[in-house]
């Protein structure tokens, strides 16, 4: 996960990820964070689109994110699936109008990062990145699989992906500021236009 390149993905995962439970709080229009060390295991954004009503804030607030780590040079993941609504730490859905629903949602999750430099060998270890981070281990090697454990996986994120808990809450501070901004002059342009 460097910051020069975009590669991605594609992947049918018919299970149900356990990071789509993660708690989380607002932190901004249409913008949600787990910070919270018992939400998941590395810090996260979240953005959750509910109908195609929101499918321009929903791109919009990524957007945002992704110029702004990319004017910090900072590396990030993004992993999309189907989830829940999203809750809190209460268990309360964030958007009241989703509260009984059983329907899974587009939900974007977005991983700030240390950045990694260089080839990664594909066989040869683990290497955490957008499927690793939202829970979901991709194992190449049976050999791999014989000799991992949780403790040896969390260590690898520790020390290849996780951020300082100062480093998360300066850019989680930024995204609030730059989503918040963003929101305040797309409601003048609005009002404007009425």
């Amino acid at each position: 996960a460097s910051v020069n390149h975009a590669h991605f993905h594609l992947s049918h995962w018919p299970y149900a990820a356990s990071i789509g439970n993660a708690a989380v709080r607002s932190l901004a229009p249409h913008t949600f964070v787990c910070d919270d060390p018992s939400g998941w295991f590395v810090p996260f954004l979240a953005f959750q689109m509910a109908s195609l009503d929101d499918l321009d804030t929903f791109v919009r607030a990524q957007l945002i994110c992704a110029d702004l780590f990319s004017s910090l040079h900072l590396a990030h993941n993004l992993t999309m699936l189907r989830c829940p609504p999203l809750k809190d730490h209460q268990g309360k859905v964030h958007r009241e109008e989703l509260a009984d629903s059983k329907e899974l949602y587009l939900t974007a999750f977005l991983f700030p990062r240390q950045s990694v430099f260089g080839a990664k060998p594909v066989a040869a270890n683990f290497h955490p990145a957008a499927f690793e981070l939202a829970g979901m281990l991709l194992i190449y090697t049976f050999p791999f699989f014989s000799s991992m454990s949780e403790e040896a996986i969390v260590r690898t994120i520790e020390e290849e992906a996780r951020l300082s808990p100062q480093e998360y809450a300066n850019i989680f501070a930024k995204v609030q500021e730059r989503v918040t901004e963003e929101a305040l002059r797309k409601k003048e342009c609005d009002d404007e236009n009425n």
